[in-house]
């Protein structure tokens, strides 16, 4: 009885919804936005002492946002390389700035049809899918609890590596055997045959460079293997220096 604010209630029985019954009331926006509210029963009761009150009041506080929500980045935004299909591809947002509670949707056909994140109401957002190896073009939009709305759209492509590296180039400076792989890979020789066991081989390094130490008339069996562990079944070079 003592607080010094009223809202507008409607009571009537066809005022009621599914939430309640519906109060209102303009509140005066500050340096110190935390309001206090509390409800009394029975308004058509005349004697006040008849009607139950809250004891304890709800407090709420309204925060001004700094900066209005943004996408600062998406992944993943480029080509990239599977060792099988489909994939397992986690597409994640990262956000800042807006209120408390933001929240990403995504869509593979545009903004009508947005389906929201699995991991999200943070400022990391989370969607794993299951993709085939072929180009991709997913709509983003995330919004929070203050209204901000911000949309993005990233494109990538899902490539199939299913391919052993290739030697691009392979010559010798002296007594040392120079290696260049047309991609990252893992490269070990030896002296038997090409039937060794790419593991027990000799380890030449890693990286598209490569270089051995060699003998005359000793042959090299060389194998090389990329990151997804796709790897010749014969050799990838046969050397015997002269």
């Amino acid at each position: 009885d003592s607080m010094e604010n009223e809202f507008t209630c409607r009571n009537d029985a066809e005022d009621i919804s599914i939430f309640g019954y519906e109060c209102s009331a303009e509140l005066p926006i500050g340096d110190e936005n935390k309001f206090y509210f509390r409800c009394k029963d029975q308004p058509w009761l005349n004697d006040s002492s008849e009607r139950n009150a809250n004891q304890e009041s709800f407090v709420y506080v309204l925060r001004k946002v700094e900066n209005p929500l943004q996408i600062d980045w998406i992944e993943p935004s480029s080509d990239f390389e599977v060792s099988s299909v489909p994939a397992t591809v986690v597409l994640k947002v990262h956000t800042s700035g807006g209120g408390d509670y933001p929240r990403c949707s995504y869509s593979f056909t545009g903004y009508d049809n947005m389906i929201l994140f699995f991991n999200t109401y943070s400022e990391l957002h989370e969607q794993e899918f299951n993709l085939v190896s072929g180009e991709y073009e997913i709509y983003i939009e995330c919004s929070d609890e203050v209204g901000d709305v911000v949309r993005d759209v990233v494109n990538f492509r899902v490539i199939h590596d299913s391919a052993s590296p290739q030697i691009a180039r392979i010559w010798r400076e002296g007594k040392i055997l120079k290696i260049i792989t047309d991609e990252d890979a893992e490269c070990s020789y030896s002296c038997e045959s090409c039937n060794f066991d790419f593991d027990s081989g000799i380890k030449i390094g890693k990286g598209k460079e490569h270089s051995i130490s060699i003998i005359k008339g000793k042959t090299y069996y060389i194998k090389c293997k990329d990151e997804f562990g796709n790897i010749p079944s014969f050799c990838s070079a046969i050397v015997k220096p002269t």
